[in-house]
């Protein structure tokens, strides 16, 4: 794959194989559109994918999710590396070609969320550490 713009090297879960994820430069295609480039070597994607989008911004962005989902379609975990099992970094992709209205009513789910974990987080210090150190 030509004009590399960003990858991201993940390994699977319970093995040393590195999986490595590459976006390609976006390009105009005709009619206006652009079309942005990614492959995923060493887990079965035989060819070189193309995202599409109405400038190459979006191609990029479903681009990466076009990644994420294809890795989520194995069955299998992904780490990047230092990150937690299961953890790729790779973003989901937040729709807003159904309004605005929608798209503030997901990212408000979202959010709520983030504000629980961050309190489950907050508990789970508390319970375990004192002081700095584990409890036992």
């Amino acid at each position: 794959m030509n004009n590399i713009v960003a990858s991201r090297k993940l390994f699977e879960v319970g093995s040393k194989k590195p999986v490595l994820v590459r976006i390609g430069k976006p390009t105009k295609v005709s009619g206006g559109d652009w079309k942005c480039a990614f492959h995923i070597s060493n887990i079965g994607m035989k060819k070189i994918q193309f995202a599409h989008g109405i400038d190459g911004f979006q191609a990029m962005e479903m681009a990466i999710e076009g990644s994420r989902i294809f890795l989520e379609r194995t069955g299998k975990k992904f780490s990047w590396d230092g990150s937690e099992e299961g953890v790729t970094s790779l973003p989901r992709y937040v729709p807003d070609s159904y309004g605005e209205e929608f798209r503030n009513h997901l990212c408000k789910m979202i959010d709520s969320e983030e504000e629980f974990i961050g309190k489950m987080a907050t508990l789970w210090h508390e319970r375990h550490y004192k002081h700095g150190k584990m409890k036992e």
